[in-house]
């Protein structure tokens, strides 16, 4: 079952501009042992405030004055400092909004129903979505999991506002065989949202490790990113790391390049 999801939610990314980040802010991972005076000597140096930390206090976003690049670069000088870098955007791929379009062709070239034949339906799998949200009480989405949250407005209610999380929640599981809308890879799953990106499709790096924190950190057992940028993000990266027992299904790039080379996190 894990591949042929695999080979349906390995979408592209949107095209991002280079150096895409947001402005005054910067991500900060310390080394190990760092305490809370070390951290906030840092801070006071760079002239920057603490906005929120992912994951515990050893990963920062802090507010600054002046070029974020600049600003991340003079932090990994600091002997405390294990890794800086912009908050670098990311946004939610493009799919058009043809009705049953994502079941025309993907499952029957990745032989879905032949799964489904075999039993394998998702049954006991929860996947975690980092995307826009989730619309709750949809009519073709059953079996969603109420213990999202939404880091994009740092409230609980992670209800999408944009559209793209829940078509790529009905991709992954839309319950089948109920004589309505379509069918989803695995229609048993129960999918658990952490919204990541605004209503606008858009989002910063930090919060999607937020995201992937969260839904690992609740037992997902497969986490879905259907979005990407054009920078590679260090906290993510870490993210991604801090949960080996958990499958990423990451968008490759709509951009046509060769992503084996570019290095992205994706790849």
């Amino acid at each position: 079952m894990l591949p042929i999801l695999c080979l349906l939610l390995l979408a592209p990314p949107a095209t991002a501009a280079a150096a895409d980040f947001a402005p005054g802010r910067v991500v900060v991972g310390f080394e190990p042992g760092t305490d809370a005076g070390e951290r906030a000597d840092v801070r006071a140096d760079a002239d920057a405030t603490l906005l929120s930390t992912v994951s515990g206090p050893k990963e920062q976003v802090l507010n600054i004055d002046g070029d974020p690049e600049r600003v991340a670069a003079a932090l990994e000088q600091r002997p405390e400092v294990s890794f800086a870098e912009p908050d670098f955007v990311v946004r939610a791929q493009w799919m058009p909004n043809d009705d049953l379009l994502n079941v025309q062709w993907g499952l029957a070239q990745t032989s879905t129903p032949r799964a489904w034949d075999g039993g394998a339906r998702g049954a006991g799998v929860l996947v975690g979505v980092v995307d826009t949200g989730v619309a709750f009480g949809h009519p073709d989405l059953g079996r969603l999991d109420t213990r999202g949250y939404d880091f994009a407005n740092r409230d609980s209610d992670p209800t999408d506002d944009n559209g793209h999380g829940t078509s790529v929640t009905g991709v992954i599981a839309a319950t089948a065989n109920n004589g309505i809308g379509v069918a989803g890879v695995a229609p048993e799953a129960s999918v658990l949202a952490a919204k990541a990106l605004a209503a606008d499709g858009s989002g910063y790096t930090s919060d999607v490790a937020d995201g992937v924190h969260h839904l690992a950190n609740r037992n997902a057992r497969i986490i879905n990113l259907s979005l990407g940028g054009s920078n590679r993000s260090q906290i993510l990266t870490s993210a991604i790391e801090g949960h080996p027992g958990t499958l990423f299904v990451v968008a490759s790039g709509n951009s046509n390049v060769n992503n084996d080379a570019v290095g992205g996190n994706g790849t």
